[in-house]
Protein backbone atom coordinates (compact mmCIF):
# COMPACT_ATOMS: atom_id res chain seq x y z
CA UNK A 1 0.00 0.00 0.00
CA UNK A 2 3.26 2.65 1.00
CA UNK A 3 4.34 1.18 -2.33
CA UNK A 4 1.64 2.23 -4.53
CA UNK A 5 0.81 5.33 -2.58
CA UNK A 6 4.28 6.51 -3.42
CA UNK A 7 4.47 5.67 -6.81
CA UNK A 8 1.22 6.79 -7.18
CA UNK A 9 2.79 10.27 -6.02
CA UNK A 10 5.92 10.12 -8.21
CA UNK A 11 3.59 9.86 -10.84
CA UNK A 12 1.33 12.64 -10.19
CA UNK A 13 4.75 14.74 -9.98
CA UNK A 14 6.22 13.55 -13.47
CA UNK A 15 2.70 14.02 -15.12
CA UNK A 16 2.89 17.64 -14.09
CA UNK A 17 6.50 18.17 -14.92
CA UNK A 18 6.39 16.51 -17.95
CA UNK A 19 3.00 18.71 -19.12
CA UNK A 20 4.36 22.27 -17.90
CA UNK A 21 7.63 21.23 -20.12
CA UNK A 22 5.47 20.46 -22.99
CA UNK A 23 3.73 23.98 -22.69
CA UNK A 24 6.88 25.58 -22.04
CA UNK A 25 8.54 23.65 -25.26
CA UNK A 26 6.07 24.53 -27.09
CA UNK A 27 6.46 28.02 -26.96
CA UNK A 28 10.41 28.17 -27.35
CA UNK A 29 12.03 28.71 -31.00
CA UNK A 30 15.22 25.43 -29.99
CA UNK A 31 17.38 27.21 -32.79
CA UNK A 32 17.15 30.67 -31.19
CA UNK A 33 17.77 28.92 -27.87
CA UNK A 34 20.34 27.05 -28.80
CA UNK A 35 22.18 30.05 -30.28
CA UNK A 36 21.89 31.88 -26.81
CA UNK A 37 24.43 29.36 -25.65
CA UNK A 38 27.29 29.68 -28.08
CA UNK A 39 26.63 33.52 -27.09
CA UNK A 40 26.50 33.43 -23.06
CA UNK A 41 28.64 35.59 -21.17
CA UNK A 42 30.60 33.71 -18.87
CA UNK A 43 32.20 36.49 -16.86
CA UNK A 44 28.81 36.36 -14.59
CA UNK A 45 28.65 32.65 -13.79
CA UNK A 46 31.37 33.52 -10.70
CA UNK A 47 29.52 36.26 -8.97
CA UNK A 48 26.03 33.99 -9.20
CA UNK A 49 28.26 30.99 -7.81
CA UNK A 50 29.30 33.27 -4.99
CA UNK A 51 26.18 34.93 -4.14
CA UNK A 52 24.31 31.38 -4.33
CA UNK A 53 26.53 29.84 -1.87
CA UNK A 54 26.64 33.06 0.46
CA UNK A 55 22.93 32.65 0.85
CA UNK A 56 23.77 29.43 2.13
CA UNK A 57 25.59 30.69 4.77
CA UNK A 58 23.41 32.89 5.42
CA UNK A 59 20.27 30.43 5.77
CA UNK A 60 22.73 28.71 8.63
CA UNK A 61 22.97 32.21 10.34
CA UNK A 62 19.09 32.66 9.93
CA UNK A 63 18.84 29.00 12.17
CA UNK A 64 21.14 30.15 14.24
CA UNK A 65 19.66 33.80 15.45
CA UNK A 66 16.12 31.56 15.79
CA UNK A 67 17.46 28.83 18.13
CA UNK A 68 19.25 31.61 20.29
CA UNK A 69 22.61 29.42 19.45
CA UNK A 70 25.68 31.16 21.67
CA UNK A 71 27.39 28.15 20.76
CA UNK A 72 30.54 29.89 19.01
CA UNK A 73 32.33 29.52 15.72
CA UNK A 74 32.08 26.23 15.71
CA UNK A 75 28.52 25.90 16.19
CA UNK A 76 28.02 28.02 13.37
CA UNK A 77 29.89 25.87 10.81
CA UNK A 78 27.51 22.94 12.54
CA UNK A 79 24.53 24.59 11.27
CA UNK A 80 26.24 25.39 7.96
CA UNK A 81 26.75 21.97 7.81
CA UNK A 82 23.13 21.02 8.14
CA UNK A 83 21.88 23.62 5.89
CA UNK A 84 24.71 21.72 2.89
CA UNK A 85 23.98 18.20 4.61
CA UNK A 86 20.13 18.63 4.83
CA UNK A 87 19.58 19.86 1.15
CA UNK A 88 22.21 17.59 -0.24
CA UNK A 89 20.40 14.21 1.46
CA UNK A 90 17.11 15.90 0.67
CA UNK A 91 18.07 15.37 -3.10
CA UNK A 92 19.32 11.58 -2.98
CA UNK A 93 17.30 9.83 -0.13
CA UNK A 94 15.17 7.76 -1.84
CA UNK A 95 11.37 7.79 -0.85
CA UNK A 96 10.54 12.03 -1.30
CA UNK A 97 11.96 13.25 1.63
CA UNK A 98 11.79 16.90 1.89
CA UNK A 99 14.37 18.91 2.85
CA UNK A 100 12.95 19.94 5.93
CA UNK A 101 12.78 17.01 7.44
CA UNK A 102 16.26 15.87 7.15
CA UNK A 103 16.99 19.54 8.98
CA UNK A 104 14.91 18.91 11.62
CA UNK A 105 16.20 15.44 12.11
CA UNK A 106 19.72 17.33 12.55
CA UNK A 107 18.56 20.01 14.38
CA UNK A 108 16.80 17.69 17.27
CA UNK A 109 20.11 16.37 17.82
CA UNK A 110 21.76 19.30 19.06
CA UNK A 111 18.50 21.33 20.54
CA UNK A 112 15.46 18.86 20.80
CA UNK A 113 12.49 18.05 18.87
CA UNK A 114 10.77 20.69 19.57
CA UNK A 115 13.11 23.44 19.56
CA UNK A 116 14.04 22.03 16.09
CA UNK A 117 10.82 21.65 14.56
CA UNK A 118 9.74 25.30 15.76
CA UNK A 119 12.98 26.86 14.39
CA UNK A 120 12.07 24.93 10.46
CA UNK A 121 8.85 26.36 10.89
CA UNK A 122 9.67 29.71 11.77
CA UNK A 123 12.30 30.27 9.39
CA UNK A 124 9.88 28.74 6.61
CA UNK A 125 7.28 31.34 7.76
CA UNK A 126 9.68 34.36 7.61
CA UNK A 127 11.31 33.38 4.76
CA UNK A 128 7.91 32.95 3.14
CA UNK A 129 6.57 36.44 4.44
CA UNK A 130 9.46 37.92 2.95
CA UNK A 131 8.96 36.76 -0.23
CA UNK A 132 5.62 37.94 -0.63
CA UNK A 133 6.10 40.97 1.05
CA UNK A 134 8.60 41.74 -1.37
CA UNK A 135 6.59 40.77 -4.10
CA UNK A 136 3.68 42.66 -3.75
CA UNK A 137 6.00 46.07 -2.84
CA UNK A 138 7.46 45.27 -6.35
CA UNK A 139 4.41 44.43 -8.17
CA UNK A 140 2.54 48.07 -6.88
CA UNK A 141 5.97 49.84 -7.94
CA UNK A 142 6.04 49.00 -11.53
CA UNK A 143 2.06 48.46 -11.91
CA UNK A 144 2.44 50.83 -14.84
CA UNK A 145 5.14 49.05 -16.99
CA UNK A 146 2.59 45.40 -17.01
CA UNK A 147 -0.19 45.06 -19.33
CA UNK A 148 -1.51 42.41 -17.66
CA UNK A 149 -2.63 43.24 -14.36
CA UNK A 150 -4.48 39.83 -13.92
CA UNK A 151 -1.21 39.04 -13.00
CA UNK A 152 -0.35 41.36 -10.42
CA UNK A 153 -3.79 40.78 -8.82
CA UNK A 154 -2.92 37.28 -8.65
CA UNK A 155 0.49 38.05 -6.83
CA UNK A 156 -1.75 39.86 -4.31
CA UNK A 157 -4.45 37.42 -4.00
CA UNK A 158 -2.30 34.67 -3.24
CA UNK A 159 0.18 36.88 -1.41
CA UNK A 160 -2.94 37.49 0.94
CA UNK A 161 -4.38 33.92 1.56
CA UNK A 162 -0.80 33.17 2.69
CA UNK A 163 -0.77 36.06 4.91
CA UNK A 164 -3.84 34.73 6.00
CA UNK A 165 -2.73 31.14 6.42
CA UNK A 166 -0.07 31.99 8.80
CA UNK A 167 -1.82 34.18 10.74
CA UNK A 168 -4.32 30.90 11.27
CA UNK A 169 -1.33 29.23 11.93
CA UNK A 170 0.14 31.12 15.06
CA UNK A 171 -3.40 31.68 16.06
CA UNK A 172 -3.81 29.64 18.83
CA UNK A 173 -7.87 29.12 19.30
CA UNK A 174 -7.38 27.63 15.32
CA UNK A 175 -4.86 24.71 16.65
CA UNK A 176 -7.12 24.08 19.58
CA UNK A 177 -9.97 23.51 17.79
CA UNK A 178 -8.05 21.31 15.27
CA UNK A 179 -7.31 19.28 18.23
CA UNK A 180 -10.87 19.29 19.33
CA UNK A 181 -12.44 18.45 15.82
CA UNK A 182 -9.36 15.43 15.62
CA UNK A 183 -10.40 14.30 19.08
CA UNK A 184 -14.04 14.13 18.05
CA UNK A 185 -12.74 12.01 15.04
CA UNK A 186 -10.99 9.98 17.31
CA UNK A 187 -14.08 9.26 19.82
CA UNK A 188 -16.12 8.31 16.57
CA UNK A 189 -13.34 5.64 15.37
CA UNK A 190 -12.80 4.15 18.94
CA UNK A 191 -11.32 6.06 20.86
CA UNK A 192 -7.94 6.74 22.59
CA UNK A 193 -7.47 3.08 22.90
CA UNK A 194 -7.32 2.13 19.43
CA UNK A 195 -3.83 1.84 16.99
CA UNK A 196 -5.19 4.54 15.55
CA UNK A 197 -5.74 6.65 18.30
CA UNK A 198 -2.70 6.23 19.97
CA UNK A 199 -1.35 7.56 16.86
CA UNK A 200 -3.32 10.37 16.65
CA UNK A 201 -3.10 11.71 20.22
CA UNK A 202 1.00 11.20 20.14
CA UNK A 203 1.33 12.91 16.83
CA UNK A 204 -1.19 15.71 18.47
CA UNK A 205 1.05 15.71 21.74
CA UNK A 206 4.17 16.30 20.12
CA UNK A 207 2.13 19.62 17.28
CA UNK A 208 1.06 20.54 20.55
CA UNK A 209 4.66 20.92 21.87
CA UNK A 210 6.02 22.64 18.81
CA UNK A 211 3.36 24.92 18.39
CA UNK A 212 3.88 26.23 22.19
CA UNK A 213 7.61 26.74 21.43
CA UNK A 214 6.76 28.34 18.05
CA UNK A 215 4.33 30.89 19.43
CA UNK A 216 7.15 31.54 22.85
CA UNK A 217 9.31 31.84 19.71
CA UNK A 218 7.67 34.65 17.98
CA UNK A 219 7.51 36.75 21.45
CA UNK A 220 11.05 37.67 20.59
CA UNK A 221 10.82 40.89 18.45
CA UNK A 222 14.53 41.66 18.64
CA UNK A 223 15.12 37.82 17.08
CA UNK A 224 12.61 38.27 14.89
CA UNK A 225 13.71 41.66 13.28
CA UNK A 226 17.29 40.04 12.80
CA UNK A 227 15.94 37.21 11.34
CA UNK A 228 13.66 39.20 8.90
CA UNK A 229 16.43 41.30 8.10
CA UNK A 230 18.53 38.49 7.64
CA UNK A 231 15.77 37.00 5.42
CA UNK A 232 15.17 40.18 3.38
CA UNK A 233 19.16 40.32 2.18
CA UNK A 234 18.81 36.57 1.28
CA UNK A 235 16.07 37.76 -0.96
CA UNK A 236 18.18 40.17 -2.40
CA UNK A 237 20.48 38.04 -3.37
CA UNK A 238 18.05 35.92 -5.14
CA UNK A 239 17.14 38.69 -7.11
CA UNK A 240 21.20 39.89 -8.29
CA UNK A 241 20.75 35.93 -8.98
CA UNK A 242 18.67 36.05 -11.15
CA UNK A 243 18.99 39.40 -12.81
CA UNK A 244 22.70 38.18 -13.49
CA UNK A 245 21.36 34.92 -14.84
CA UNK A 246 19.93 37.19 -17.38
CA UNK A 247 22.44 38.99 -18.11
CA UNK A 248 24.31 35.90 -19.17
CA UNK A 249 22.16 36.38 -22.25
CA UNK A 250 22.24 39.97 -22.39
CA UNK A 251 18.82 40.74 -21.11
CA UNK A 252 18.93 43.34 -19.17
CA UNK A 253 16.04 42.92 -16.15
CA UNK A 254 14.73 45.70 -14.27
CA UNK A 255 15.21 45.69 -10.46
CA UNK A 256 11.79 46.44 -9.64
CA UNK A 257 10.47 43.65 -12.02
CA UNK A 258 12.86 41.42 -11.03
CA UNK A 259 11.17 41.96 -7.43
CA UNK A 260 8.10 41.44 -8.64
CA UNK A 261 8.30 38.48 -10.08
CA UNK A 262 11.31 36.41 -8.50
CA UNK A 263 10.16 35.50 -5.33
CA UNK A 264 6.83 34.37 -6.98
CA UNK A 265 9.24 31.98 -8.57
CA UNK A 266 10.83 30.64 -5.74
CA UNK A 267 7.36 29.99 -3.87
CA UNK A 268 6.21 27.74 -6.64
CA UNK A 269 9.26 25.99 -6.73
CA UNK A 270 8.66 25.50 -3.30
CA UNK A 271 5.27 23.75 -3.94
CA UNK A 272 5.70 20.22 -3.90
CA UNK A 273 4.21 19.05 -7.28
CA UNK A 274 7.59 17.89 -9.52
CA UNK A 275 11.21 17.19 -8.50
CA UNK A 276 13.68 19.73 -7.78
CA UNK A 277 11.31 22.43 -9.08
CA UNK A 278 12.27 20.93 -12.49
CA UNK A 279 9.61 21.95 -14.76
CA UNK A 280 7.97 24.95 -12.51
CA UNK A 281 10.60 26.56 -12.50
CA UNK A 282 10.92 26.51 -16.78
CA UNK A 283 7.34 27.65 -16.54
CA UNK A 284 7.53 30.33 -14.05
CA UNK A 285 10.64 31.88 -16.00
CA UNK A 286 8.71 31.72 -19.11
CA UNK A 287 5.15 32.84 -17.59
CA UNK A 288 6.22 35.62 -15.53
CA UNK A 289 9.29 37.55 -17.52
CA UNK A 290 7.65 37.01 -20.59
CA UNK A 291 4.94 39.44 -19.09
CA UNK A 292 7.62 42.25 -19.49
CA UNK A 293 8.65 41.02 -22.90
CA UNK A 294 11.85 38.50 -22.55
CA UNK A 295 11.78 36.27 -25.39
CA UNK A 296 10.73 32.49 -23.86
CA UNK A 297 14.28 31.33 -25.50
CA UNK A 298 15.99 33.49 -23.19
CA UNK A 299 13.42 33.14 -20.10
CA UNK A 300 13.86 29.13 -20.48
CA UNK A 301 18.16 29.56 -20.95
CA UNK A 302 18.29 31.29 -17.69
CA UNK A 303 16.00 28.89 -16.04
CA UNK A 304 18.27 26.04 -17.19
CA UNK A 305 21.13 27.48 -15.78
CA UNK A 306 19.57 28.72 -12.46
CA UNK A 307 19.15 24.92 -12.04
CA UNK A 308 23.08 24.65 -12.99
CA UNK A 309 23.93 26.96 -10.15
CA UNK A 310 21.64 25.81 -7.79
CA UNK A 311 22.63 22.11 -8.23
CA UNK A 312 26.15 22.86 -8.34
CA UNK A 313 26.50 24.86 -4.80
CA UNK A 314 24.05 21.72 -3.32
CA UNK A 315 26.38 18.99 -4.45
CA UNK A 316 29.58 20.95 -4.18
CA UNK A 317 28.86 21.86 -0.43
CA UNK A 318 27.25 18.65 0.55
CA UNK A 319 30.24 16.48 -0.57
CA UNK A 320 32.40 19.27 1.31
CA UNK A 321 30.67 19.11 4.54
CA UNK A 322 30.53 14.74 4.09
CA UNK A 323 34.60 14.96 4.78
CA UNK A 324 35.28 18.56 6.77
CA UNK A 325 33.78 20.48 9.55
CA UNK A 326 31.76 18.92 12.98
CA UNK A 327 30.60 15.67 12.66
CA UNK A 328 26.99 14.92 12.44
CA UNK A 329 25.49 11.75 11.60
CA UNK A 330 22.62 9.61 10.72
CA UNK A 331 22.37 6.11 11.06
CA UNK A 332 21.45 3.72 7.53
CA UNK A 333 18.45 2.26 10.13
CA UNK A 334 17.02 5.78 10.56
CA UNK A 335 17.82 6.98 7.14
CA UNK A 336 16.01 3.77 6.02
CA UNK A 337 12.61 4.67 8.59
CA UNK A 338 12.86 8.20 7.31
CA UNK A 339 12.68 7.83 3.58
CA UNK A 340 10.16 4.66 4.26
CA UNK A 341 8.25 7.31 6.11
CA UNK A 342 8.73 5.32 9.46
CA UNK A 343 10.73 7.86 11.48
CA UNK A 344 7.96 10.02 13.58
CA UNK A 345 9.84 13.08 13.49
CA UNK A 346 10.97 13.05 10.15
CA UNK A 347 7.10 12.62 8.95
CA UNK A 348 6.46 15.30 11.01
CA UNK A 349 8.84 17.49 9.76
CA UNK A 350 7.25 16.95 6.33
CA UNK A 351 3.99 17.44 7.80
CA UNK A 352 4.77 20.76 8.71
CA UNK A 353 6.92 21.73 5.67
CA UNK A 354 4.09 21.15 3.67
CA UNK A 355 1.48 23.28 5.89
CA UNK A 356 3.76 26.32 5.31
CA UNK A 357 5.12 25.68 1.81
CA UNK A 358 1.46 26.52 0.19
CA UNK A 359 10.46 26.12 1.05
CA UNK A 360 15.00 25.01 -2.79
CA UNK A 361 15.93 27.19 -0.95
Amino acid sequence: MGRAKTGFKYAIRIAVTLFILLIVFHQVDFSGFMALFKKIVWIYLPAVLLLATCNRFLMAWRLRVLLSDHSGIRGYFRLVRIVFLSGFIGMIVPGGVGIDAMRLYYLKQQHGFASGASAVLADRMIGVLSMTMVSVIGGLATWQYIDNHAVLWSILGFSLLIWIAIALLLWRPSFDLIHAITGRLVAVGGGDQTRIGKIVHKLMGKLSEVHTSLLEMMRRPAVLFRVYGIAMLMLAMRVAVVILLFRCFHEQLPVGLAAAFVPMVFLLILMPISFFGIGVNEGAYVFFFGQIGIAPEVALAASLLSHLVVQSVQIGGGVACLFFGPKISIDQSTQNKISTGQDENASLATTAGMCVKSSHD
